[in-house]
């Protein structure tokens, strides 16, 4: 009971690394999303394939065809806001006014 109470064992700078391996695995995840959805997609239509057409297993092939439809739009909705997010950097000029750094002007 008294060492839920009491101050934590662990030094603060394990915590902080803790914390920064863990932030380096999200941004790691994150950078590669859109392919692992795609992935994740496409094994998912192969299973429906194979269900429907193969194996006979009709209720796991829709399960599968709608796993995958959802996996590739959810894929390109990614690839198009990570494509949307490349085209529009923005920066502050000197007056402190927002501006589209890809116009001219």
């Amino acid at each position: 009971m008294a060492d839920s109470l009491g101050p934590s064992l662990i030094p603060s700078n394990v915590k902080l690394q803790v914390v920064i391996g863990m932030l380096t695995t999200i941004i790691k995840v994150g950078k590669y999303l859109p392919y692992i959805m795609f992935t994740f997609a496409t094994v998912n239509l192969t299973l429906a394939i194979l269900d429907l057409a193969i194996w006979g297993n009709v209720p796991f092939g829709m399960l599968n065809t709608i796993l995958a439809v959802g996996g590739f739009v959810l894929s390109g909705q990614l690839h198009q806001k990570r494509a949307w997010a490349d085209s529009t950097v923005f920066y502050r000029s000197a007056e402190g006014n927002p501006s589209n750094f890809n116009s001219a002007g």
